[in-house]
């Protein structure tokens, strides 16, 4: 991949690496680690995004979805996104990390 210069020739790869790993190797974990490789390339992705929160299933995976998603603030240009990303990581970091108070700080961000 690190021969690959052009970003959508990147995520075209990706995209078959993640299907493999998913389909044919039937494994999650490796799914969900190149989809977070994917979103990192491309979070304005709503497919991306949506594929992150399904293959996310192990506690240390919601970590990741959390690092994934606050790195992907700066980088989104519509408000309503950003929004959507914050009201979805006050979610995980209450019901999935039991974390109240990071909870309420992305809460914060909503209002």
């Amino acid at each position: 991949l690190a021969a690959i210069k052009d970003p959508q020739e990147r995520l075209a790869k990706i995209a078959e690496i993640r299907a493999l790993c998913e389909q044919n190797l039937a494994s999650r974990n490796l799914a969900f680690t190149w989809t977070v490789r994917a979103f990192d390339l491309d979070p304005a992705s709503e497919e991306l995004y949506n594929d992150v929160l399904r293959l996310a299933s192990e506690p240390d995976h919601w970590r990741e979805v959390v690092a994934a998603f606050e790195r992907a603030i700066p980088n989104l240009l519509s408000e309503a996104t950003r929004l959507k990303l914050f009201r979805d990581l006050a979610k995980i970091a209450s019901k999935r990390l039991n974390d109240a108070e990071r909870a309420r700080g992305y809460q914060r961000h909503v209002l």
